[in-house]
């Protein structure tokens, strides 16, 4: 699933990701989606760890 890491202030589009879960035994929530995507930005140095609430994901 194609999840997009928005700012809150611009709208604009800071990353998006693929991120797939093959290897789980339960589907997903969009937490644990949305929290895949914030690792990837974090370390690419896209986002800082501590601003979440200056972002927002869409599917």
């Amino acid at each position: 699933m194609k999840v997009s890491i928005i700012e809150n202030d611009g709208e604009r589009v800071v990353a998006s990701y693929e991120i797939n879960f093959l290897d789980l035994d339960h589907e997903p929530s969009d937490e644990e989606y949305y929290s895949q995507a914030w690792q990837r930005a974090i370390e690419e140095d896209l986002v800082v760890e501590d601003d979440l609430e200056d972002y927002r994901f869409s599917f």
